[in-house]
């Protein structure tokens, strides 16, 4: 069993393989060996967790997730712990082997009952042990199984969820809905279970760290169950859905280095009264460890902020972009605060720029015009290197969807963006992912709803604009931005909000 960190990268499987894994487990180890061992291990870590809880309720489901649960509850009053368990869903449906969990909780006498207990005993319960829904659940908590989520989101007391936290879609980081359930986005507590810890059994689920996974699973930790892997299924396919990412390594800056050996970033943003946006994705570049950074602000106005003097002011006529010997080495960030002024911009830069950084404004015009949608995709085959980096509403833009769907099915969402235009996408949010085409996704670790201010994507995209100068591929340069502006909200101390601004004091060399 392994508590689920950053120090390491891991595969996140589908729901389909994780199921596939456990039939042929199955097929090749002792009878109920797998839900023996799995309700152990749930056990165990509640116990581990919890030293000093004395008082359970389990809440099982009808299937194998609630046979788990079912199993975990012997174990516990086996160890003298009180323990009640609430019982959601038809026995004469269960599975076989939660059919025998059921049978073995009940030989030994524990409380088994079909509604939630007094309110007495819930006031007096240290632990609950999630068990309703595992990762196969295709439909929304319901009945009692919806009241008893909404009764576990109201204690006091540690939750474990076993696999999955009920509720949550396993492969999305979803909420299960239906669409009766659609429009009440304010009653989500009985949609639900929030935990503070999940364990997850065989391998890990994608939904647990991106969406709303991480505000839901809380600590997560892995229980492979099987030391020694015993059986395949031939033909079928058990390759990552994605990779949790792990951190990256700070790059090396030799003695004998100078300001040309990282490269240098042009900012072309700032439309009229967004100049701000295009200040900080420059200034975020310099902080970031790029060699130089020019500035050029679309605004014909003069820029009412101040401006650092290790900016250089450039106009886009003045970078010209059209003489090769003048883009060698140079990466564009293009869009932050570009308003509608930076269409008119992007077919030169789209044409010209060795290395290119989308955000905002440019996706939004990017969205609304084939022609520009068109030089993208031609980008790569002439060996160009882009990277967008959309929220999920720019997301939906790009891919004329819903910004709902986006954020209900971000895995396939990027996946699809990098696809359609053969680039390196950042799908930003909870768990933000790194796609590049036709590899699995990687799903970010780091940062939290602190980044939820305006100006800190333009501070990631001017980061992202310096790791691509620094000589990083177009993959690893997301990635190791992505990671490190999130650190900054990971460390940032005490309730207070935090600024773009304030970020650009964080920000440390790649």
């Amino acid at each position: 069993m392994q508590l689920i960190q950053d120090s390491k990268s891991y595969p996140l499987l589908s729901s389909a393989s994780k199921r596939a894994m456990e039939q042929s487990y199955q097929a090749n180890l002792p009878e109920h060996f797998l839900m023996q061992t799995a309700g152990l291990k749930v056990a165990q870590l509640a116990q581990a967790l919890q030293a000093h809880a004395q008082i359970f309720w389990l809440v099982c489901g009808p299937g194998n997730n609630g046979g788990d649960g079912l199993i975990a509850a012997c174990c516990l009053h086996q160890k003298g712990k009180k323990v009640r368990l609430t019982y959601c869903g038809d026995s004469s449906k269960a599975p076989i082997d939660a059919a025998w969990a059921l049978t073995k909780a009940q030989s030994l006498g524990i409380h088994i009952e079909t509604q939630i207990p007094e309110h007495t005993f819930l006031e007096s319960v240290d632990c609950v042990i999630d068990a309703m829904l595992g990762i196969g659940a295709t439909r929304p908590l319901q009945g009692l199984m919806a009241e008893c989520a909404a009764q576990i989101n109201q204690l006091n007391a540690f939750v474990l969820a076993v696999d999955i936290p009920s509720g949550l879609v396993a492969d999305t980081g979803a909420v299960l809905t239906s669409e009766a359930t659609l429009t009440e986005k304010n009653s989500l507590h009985d949609k639900w279970v929030i935990a503070d810890a999940t364990l997850a059994l065989i391998a890990l689920s994608a939904g647990l760290f991106t969406a709303s996974g991480k505000d839901v699973a809380g600590q997560v930790w892995l229980d492979e169950l099987v030391e020694e892997k015993k059986g395949q299924l031939n033909g079928f396919d058990f390759s990552p859905i994605a990779f949790l990412a792990s951190a990256p390594q700070t790059m090396l800056r030799p003695n004998s280095s100078h300001k040309g050996s990282f490269g240098a970033v042009a900012v072309v943003a700032g439309a009229e009264g967004m100049q701000g946006a295009a200040i900080l994705a420059a200034t975020a570049a310099l902080k970031a460890g790029a060699g130089k950074v020019y500035l050029s602000l679309l605004s014909p106005t003069p820029c009412s902020h101040p401006i650092r003097a290790d900016l250089m002011q450039r106009t886009v006529t003045e970078l010209a972009l059209t003489d090769s010997k003048n883009v060698k080495g140079l990466t564009v960030v293009a869009g932050c605060g570009g308003g509608h002024q930076v269409a008119e911009v992007l077919p030169l830069l789209l044409a010209n720029t060795e290395s290119l950084v989308l955000d905002a404004d440019a996706l939004n015009r990017l969205a609304e015009r084939d022609d520009l949608q068109e030089m993208l995709k031609m980008r790569a085959g002439l060996g160009l290197v882009t990277v967008l980096t959309p929220h999920p509403k720019e997301a939906a833009l790009l891919l004329k969807n819903t910004t709902e769907w986006i954020q209900n099915n971000r895995l396939q969402a990027v996946q699809q963006i990098t696809n359609k235009f053969n680039v390196v996408v950042v799908l930003k949010g909870s768990g933000s992912l790194i796609a590049a085409p036709f590899v699995p996704p990687s799903v970010n670790t780091s940062g939290s709803a602190k980044l939820a201010t305006a100006g800190t994507g333009d501070v990631l995209a001017g980061m992202v604009g310096a790791a691509l100068a620094q000589g990083l591929s177009a993959f690893e340069a997301a990635r190791v931005a992505v990671y490190w502006h999130g650190k900054i909200a990971d460390i940032w101390g005490g309730d207070s909000t935090l600024t773009a601004h304030e970020m650009l004091d964080k920000i440390h060399y790649l």
